[in-house]
């Protein structure tokens, strides 16, 4: 009696062992399911990444290669031709050197951030990106404000203008080096605005707000506004000239020798291409960086709004205009079309057997 009752107990301690072993193995396999599923839920949103990000990355490389190969023709031409080595044409070199650290730096880091953004977690690698940018950007803004100043007063005040060029030629150099020591000076007091803590490498989780908000406005937003002013005032007067110098040229018709009166249109035909080329140079500019500077001011104050890739969007046409420049002067401009003609010649004509 005691035997049957011991192994009537026994059988059901024995069963619920077996129901025990059962529910862990049950457990077990709903685990390793679970696993396999996250692992497939990773795999996909992996492939959902790289699909998503490389027309993204293609796009700024051959950007960036695009960027480099012609800024460096645009710097080499003005360097080997002697008839581009002129105040306005080496101003536009020093903006082709901003535009290609912005190929050789910038970009390169930001396709890295688009293979590998987890690296810009780390806090030196995010700062080194965003102020690479800032310093490029802040370059450009002062090279363009340069060359505007310059411009304006060739054509308001061309006697003066060609006194100060011509008898003191120690100012390109000192303007020069000021747009870059300015940018330079300024990049670096941006840094102690920059948040040591943040959860994405963007400007307005990055930046302070209050530095956003004014560096955007005083340091784009008016520039911008400034420049716009600025060449519509010399497309103003550059259409006057224009005009008087068409009424010039009906009355001397006829005429086949080099007069000084040839010598003033020759020469007023070369500065209305140079403002033709400095407008449209400065215009797209303008519209390459004010979608960004507007949505960095609408992502820092409206936190409840979602990017998406309109950041991405609007970086990569600012990146762009890197590379629009130097089809500009070829487009534009019969001495860099003549300088580039003659480089690529020169490149390609085989040396003579002599």
């Amino acid at each position: 009696m005691s035997w049957k009752a011991f192994h009537g107990s026994d059988s059901k301690y024995t069963q619920g062992m077996v129901d025990t072993l059962k529910t862990l193995r049950n457990v077990s396999v709903f685990e390793d399911a679970g696993n396999c599923l996250s692992e497939r839920n990773s795999t996909s949103s992996m492939e959902e990444f790289t699909m998503t990000k490389v027309p993204f990355i293609l796009y700024l490389t051959l950007l960036a290669l695009g960027i480099i190969t012609g800024n460096t023709v645009v710097i080499v031409a003005v360097r080997k031709f002697h008839f581009l080595q002129q105040f306005r044409y080496i101003l536009l070199v020093s903006l082709s050197v901003a535009d290609l650290l912005q190929g050789t730096v910038t970009v390169p880091l930001y396709i890295t951030w688009s293979v590998v953004p987890s690296l810009f977690q780390n806090e030196t690698l995010c700062h080194v990106t965003l102020l690479s940018c800032l310093m490029v950007v802040t370059a450009s803004i002062l090279n363009l404000t340069v060359v505007t100043v310059n411009h304006y007063l060739a054509i308001c005040y061309p006697l003066w203008h060609h006194r100060i060029i011509s008898l003191k030629p120690h100012i390109l150099p000192l303007v020069i080096a000021l747009v870059w020591m300015i940018s330079i000076l300024t990049t670096g007091l941006s840094y102690f605005a920059m948040n040591t803590e943040f959860e994405d490498c963007i400007y307005y989780k990055v930046f302070d707000k209050t530095f956003l908000l004014v560096s955007v406005i005083a340091g784009a937003l008016v520039p911008f506004a400034c420049l716009a002013y600025s060449h519509l005032r010399i497309f103003l007067i550059s259409r006057d000239l224009d005009m008087k110098f068409r009424e010039q040229t009906l009355r001397i018709q006829g005429q086949t020798f080099l007069s000084p009166r040839n010598q003033c249109r020759r020469g007023s035909r070369h500065l209305l291409q140079t403002t033709k080329t400095i407008i449209i140079v400065v215009t797209c500019f303008l519209f390459a960086w004010l979608p960004f500077s507007a949505l960095i001011l609408v992502f820092t104050f409206c936190e409840s709004c979602e990017p998406g890739h309109a950041m991405d969007v609007v970086l990569y046409l600012a990146f762009t205009n890197s590379v629009l420049n130097p089809i500009i002067y070829a487009l534009c401009h019969s001495s860099f079309k003549t300088a580039y003609l003659k480089l690529f010649r020169c490149r390609l004509t085989p040396p003579s057997n002599r």
